[in-house]
């Protein structure tokens, strides 16, 4: 297990059931969790590359949709605090089921609407629009920062240009922001058991929050830390801006 700190940040490499354990054994208690855990859909996605050409690119998803993180990822979470995983709509059913038996309350859907889906070469509807389930720990009254009158999707663009990493399905920075600034109270703490490129991470520092983000791929943990690090020491972070 590797671990590296910054200001306001821990990036963790490691298989997430152990380190959240860790964490428990730390004493560690966050204000949300935030997350986009592999869909486990056990096909090949056809990807088309950046190229001017598009080719296509086969991906391989894993075997089994992750949800045995939720119970432990829920123990590190204050009562009133927000639990909120993106699912492949395969899986979104099983997802708000282990919500609702682990006591989740106001559960509910959230939309991503992709202003710009990646096409496809299958004769059908390209996939628009990501799911996820969220709702609060009982206990504490929730702190929601939306507003009451906030609907349960937000529209934006697939991460593009600066912002883009080798990630396979890196979330878009301004929908990872809104979400930061409307489930996790200013200065509080977010985790993600699935940190991937860090764009979790990166959302909190930009919105005045801290993070913890695990990720055990070698790869993704590094493009994580590069992009974590690079930023927070450039003059870009006083401006806002994301290298």
């Amino acid at each position: 297990m590797t671990e590296i700190r910054g200001e306001g940040y821990r990036l963790i490499r490691g298989d997430c059931l152990e380190v959240l354990e860790a964490l428990k054994v730390e004493g560690v208690q966050v204000d949300a969790v935030i997350t986009d855990p592999p869909y486990g859909l056990k096909i090949k996605s056809n990807k088309f590359s950046n190229a001017k050409n598009l080719e296509v690119k086969t991906t391989s998803w894993d075997d089994v949709a992750p949800v045995q993180y939720l119970e432990s990822s829920l123990e590190l979470l204050r009562p009133g605090g927000f639990f909120l995983a993106f699912t492949g709509q395969e899986f979104a059913g099983d997802l708000w089921n282990r919500a609702k038996e682990a006591d989740l309350k106001y559960v509910r859907w959230f939309y991503w609407i992709k202003t710009n889906p990646c096409p496809h070469a299958r004769p059908t509807y390209c996939n628009a629009v990501e799911v996820a389930v969220v709702g609060s720990k009982g206990g504490e009254k929730p702190v929601f920062n939306g507003g009451y009158a906030s609907p349960n999707y937000f529209q934006t663009g697939l991460a593009s240009g600066k912002e883009r990493t080798a990630h396979p399905t890196q979330k878009n920075l301004d929908l990872m922001r809104k979400l930061i600034r409307d489930l996790v109270p200013e200065g509080g703490m977010v985790l993600d058991p699935f940190g991937g490129s860090g764009t979790t991470a990166a959302a909190a520092m930009l919105e005045g929050r801290q993070s913890i983000s695990i990720e055990r791929d070698p790869e993704y943990f590094e493009i994580m830390r590069k992009r974590l690090q690079g930023w927070y020491d450039s003059d870009k972070m006083r401006q806002g801006e994301l290298l």
